[in-house]
């Protein structure tokens, strides 16, 4: 259990120390230390799990979720369409 806290910890340092537009801050929620980081708009929780890896936790708009895939694959996000191409298929 301490080593999910002290891995909570050290992320936490290592965020608000290498990403300047970031707020990172982490509270217990039940038995769970979770680290919430905050750019803009977007808010990501990061809980701890016992393997040493985080389950990362989301609420982001349709848009937003281009952008964070965008920097994930480090490929420019591409513009937001309203309708899928699925639907827009089945609805001719």
């Amino acid at each position: 259990m301490n080593d999910r806290f002290d891995a909570i910890g050290r992320l936490e340092d290592e965020l608000a120390h290498g990403f300047e537009d970031i707020t990172p801050h982490w509270e217990v929620r039940g038995a769970d230390p979770v680290l919430t980081v905050r750019c803009g708009e977007v808010e990501l929780e990061l809980v701890p799990q016992d393997d040493g890896r985080f389950k990362l936790r989301a609420a982001v708009s349709a848009e937003q979720v281009t952008q964070v895939l965008s920097l994930l694959t480090r490929r420019p996000a591409p513009a937001f369409r309203t309708r899928s191409r699925r639907l827009s298929s089945v609805q001719g």
